[in-house]
């Protein structure tokens, strides 16, 4: 058996034999069967911990027979929730009064619970914000392409804020407790009118600097000119 902790196993057999009664020892614990036909065996178990397991039959003489070997139980990983977010796909400059598109897919094996977006203003003393995007029914374990309308007016931003997101999910597992999984952070970063004009200055010096250092560089290397004295034609007439 592989299976998640918490998984009920249903499981089937058929005895070589008549019988009356079968149980399946787990790990020292016996779990009664049921027995029909005299020969077919039905029931299930509740897998929690690795282990192992083995049949145990009376036939209706009271004679009693169990496995010589035993059959493994081993417990499956539960990974916790992938969350992708497609939209924004990178980090960008939005206006303070812009609605931004997201897109997100989440997955998970055991099954998905909720579904949120947290954000914060970077500089803000109030932190992580949660906004429930999606509360799944049980046993869901994948949504994709789901889209959410951000309305960056409500938050209250000013030119200059960076406000960072992502999407995060949790899982269903209510036997060792939800696992949460959650996407890349993206950046948004409110224009700033001021810190533009200054990142366009930063740059047109830093062009004038390198400019006036590759002319600087081009005179040094340029060879000296010595001056040869000429000589007088007339000279040679007297």
């Amino acid at each position: 058996i592989l299976a998640l902790p918490g998984t009920e196993v249903g499981i089937t057999s058929r005895a070589d034999r008549d019988i009356q009664k079968a149980a399946v020892r787990l790990d020292e614990q016996p779990v009664l069967f049921a027995v029909e036909d005299r020969r077919q065996i039905t029931g299930s178990l509740v897998v929690m911990k690795a282990g192992s397991f083995r049949f145990e039959l009376e036939d209706s003489h009271g004679d009693r027979w169990s496995e010589d070997r035993s059959h493994p139980v081993q417990l499956e990983l539960d990974r916790s929730p992938e969350v992708v977010l497609q939209e924004p796909g990178a980090d960008r400059v939005v206006r303070e009064g812009d609605a931004v598109e997201l897109k997100y897919d989440a997955k998970d094996d055991f099954g998905l619970g909720e579904v949120r977006l947290v954000f914060r203003v970077a500089g803000r003393a109030e932190g992580d914000q949660r906004r429930v995007l999606k509360t799944l029914l049980a046993r869901t374990r994948r949504v994709a392409g789901e889209g959410y309308r951000l309305d960056l007016a409500s938050l209250k931003l000013v030119p200059g804020d960076q406000l960072q997101l992502y999407v995060e999910a949790t899982d269903n597992d209510t036997v060792l407790g939800p696992k949460l999984g959650r996407s890349a952070t993206r950046s948004l970063k409110v224009f700033s009118a001021e810190e533009h004009h200054q990142d366009l200055i930063g740059r047109v010096q830093a062009a004038w600097e390198k400019l006036l250092a590759r002319l600087a560089e081009n005179l040094e290397q340029e060879p000296l000119v010595r001056a040869t004295p000429v000589e007088d034609p007339k000279a040679h007439l007297q």
